[in-house]
């Protein structure tokens, strides 16, 4: 799609939090986005709904859709 490999590589929470800090994210902010974050994944907040229709009454872009759109931004 966009003429090179991409992939995805997990980072742990201690090194976003590192990142965070580094970018001038306060040490609360940093605590309370690793909450939300396990929270959501504990709750299985990533299965897929139709909370994106219901909110534009329309269908959310496919990540091919998506990236063909955003193709500049991407490069």
């Amino acid at each position: 799609m966009l003429g090179r490999r991409i992939r995805y590589l997990p980072v742990p929470q201690l090194v976003a939090g590192a990142l965070m800090r580094l970018q001038g994210v306060s040490a609360w902010d940093v605590k309370m986005r690793a909450e939300l974050f396990a929270m959501l994944c504990a709750d299985g907040e990533s299965r897929p709904n139709d909370a994106f229709l219901q909110l534009t009454g329309r269908p959310p872009l496919g990540l091919r859709e998506f990236i063909e759109d955003h193709r500049e931004m991407l490069a």
